[in-house]
Parts: C-alpha cells; sequence; structure tokens
C-alpha cells in the first residue's frame, strides 16, 4: 500500500463495496458544509465527512446487519462500544500520512 496522502482513492477502487458500484467517496464525504450542519467550519473541514459519518454509521448504511450490537461483537470480538468495535480502526487505519496529521485509509 502506498503510504502517501492522496492515494486513497486509488485504495477505494480496489474494494468490493467501490467495485459493485454501490460506494464511493460521497457515501461518506460531502463537498461543501451542508447548511444545517451545526458543526463549527473547521470541525467539518478535517475530514469534509457528513454528520454521522465518523463513527460505525459509515459502515452500517451498506453493512445493515452490524447494526446490531451482537452481531458486531461477534464480528470485532471487542464489546460493543469499545474502540475494538469501531469499524474503522481496523478497516481504515491511520496508515496514510499526508499534511500533518495521519489519515485513514
Amino acid at each position: 500500500m502506498v503510504r502517501v496522502s492522496g492515494r486513497e482513492y486509488s485504495g477505494m477502487t480496489e474494494s468490493p463495496g467501490f467495485q459493485r458500484g454501490e460506494m464511493s467517496c460521497l457515501s461518506c464525504h460531502q463537498m461543501h458544509q451542508a447548511f444545517d450542519d451545526s458543526r463549527p467550519r473547521h470541525e467539518w473541514a478535517d475530514d469534509q465527512l457528513k454528520r454521522g459519518m465518523r463513527g460505525n454509521q459509515a459502515c452500517i448504511q451498506c453493512h445493515h446487519e452490524l447494526a446490531d450490537s451482537k452481531t458486531l461483537t461477534d464480528h470485532t470480538h471487542h464489546a460493543a462500544d469499545s474502540s475494538g468495535s469501531k469499524c474503522y480502526n481496523c478497516h481504515m487505519s491511520q496508515t496514510t500520512y499526508g499534511l500533518l496529521k495521519a489519515n485513514r485509509s
């Protein structure tokens, strides 16, 4: 895996969700902050995530079965409310380094 910022798109295009035509950058991100998004602009601009996409909701929007805490803990082998059950901590770890921070990839 390339470990330089800006290669996240290349990684996504190799994912099953993208290849089946269900996933895109805009599944979780948005180019402009929504008018009804009450977060401070700097908070939204950090990753340009849609509201609610910083947690498991980003994955549950497609993987509905993981909304059930029993299914989630069976999958992760961690308590449902722990960092071990945050989808992105395993599937999108902070391993891509760019402008002053590590990014998830």
